[in-house]
C-alpha cells in the first residue's frame, strides 16, 4: 500500500510536465487520426516540428526508431490535448502496473509461494518504474499485457489440452502438490496429487468444491515416487468452480494446500 501511494504521488507530479517519450506516441497517434502519418514521419526534422506544433512544447523527439504500429499506442487519448493526454496515460500506466503486480502476488499465493515484502518493494519501486512514469513510456502497459497473457493461459495447456486447468506448487516442507480439473461428460474431474518421495506415509485429505466438502479421507504414499492421488468427479455448476485441496501428513504434520478454478 505504501509503495502504491509513493508511485501515485510521483505520478501526480510527473503529470504536470511534458517530456520526451510519451510525446512521440501522442504525436504519431494524432498524425494517424489526421491522415498525415506518411513516410515523412521518419524524417526527424519534420516529425520534430509536428511534435512542437501538437504539444506546444520545446521537447525534441523523433519517430524513426519505431514501426508504424507504434502510432496505435496513444490512440485512445489522441482526442485530448497533450497535457491531459499525458496525465491520463500516466494514470492508466500506474493502475495497470499495480493490477499486474497484484495479480502476480495472488498467483504466487495460490501456489503457496508468497512474495516477500522486500521483493515486492523491489518490483514496485525499481528505478525503471519511476523512469517510465517520469517520461511516459509504454513499458508498464506492456508489462501488464504480458502478465495478463501469462496468467490467463492455463498452466500446462500444451500437455493437458486446452480445456484442462492445472495448478502446481510446493508444500510446507519438501513435498509438491498438483491439482488438475478437466471436463468429463458434462461434469468436472478433479485430481489431487501429492509427491513426497517417501513411501508408506499416511495423509489426511480434504477437497472442497466452492467451500463444500467434496471428499474426505486418508491416503498412503506408495511406489518409487512416494506419491498418492485422489480423483473425484463433481457437477459443473453455473459460473466458476473453485476447488481447494488440503492434505496433512499424519507422521510429520507437513501440510499441502492447492487451489484451482475452472
Amino acid at each position: 500500500m505504501l509503495a502504491a501511494m509513493i508511485l501515485a504521488i510521483f505520478t501526480v507530479f510527473s503529470a504536470g510536465s511534458v517530456t520526451h517519450g510519451f510525446v512521440s506516441y501522442y504525436t504519431a497517434s494524432k498524425l494517424l487520426v489526421s491522415g498525415e502519418l506518411d513516410p515523412p514521419a521518419y524524417d526527424d526534422r519534420w516529425f520534430g516540428e509536428k511534435v512542437h506544433q501538437l504539444t506546444a512544447s520545446s521537447v525534441r523527439e523523433i519517430f524513426s526508431p519505431n514501426p508504424p504500429t507504434m502510432a496505435l499506442m496513444a490512440l485512445p487519448v489522441a482526442g485530448l490535448d497533450a497535457q491531459r493526454a499525458r496525465a491520463a496515460w500516466l494514470v492508466v500506466s500506474l493502475l495497470v502496473f499495480i493490477a499486474a503486480i497484484a495479480a502476480l502476488v495472488r498467483h504466487q499465493s495460490l501456489r503457496n509461494r508468497d512474495v516477500s515484502i522486500p521483493v515486492l518493494l523491489l518490483m514496485m519501486l525499481a528505478p525503471a518504474v519511476f523512469a517510465n512514469l517520469r517520461i511516459g513510456q509504454a513499458y508498464l502497459i506492456v508489462f501488464a499485457l504480458v502478465t495478463a497473457f501469462v496468467l490467463l493461459v492455463p498452466a500446462g495447456i500444451a500437455a493437458a489440452g486446452q480445456n484442462d486447468v492445472i495448478r502446481e506448487g510446493s508444500c510446507a516442507n519438501a513435498s509438491d502438490w498438483k491439482v488438475k480439473v478437466s471436463p468429463e461428460d458434462g461434469r468436472l474431474e478433479v485430481e489431487f496429487e501429492v509427491d513426497q518421495n517417501v513411501s508408506g506415509d499416511r495423509w489426511r485429505v480434504r477437497i472442497r468444491h466452492d467451500g463444500d466438502l467434496a471428499f474426505g479421507g486418508t491416503r498412503m504414499t506408495h511406489g518409487a515416487s512416494g506419491s498418492f492421488e485422489v480423483r473425484i468427479v463433481e457437477n459443473d455448476t453455473a459460473g466458476p468452480d473453485a476447488f481447494r485441496a488440503r492434505a496433512r501428513n499424519l507422521s510429520t504434520d507437513e501440510v499441502c494446500v492447492g487451489r484451482a478454478t475452472f
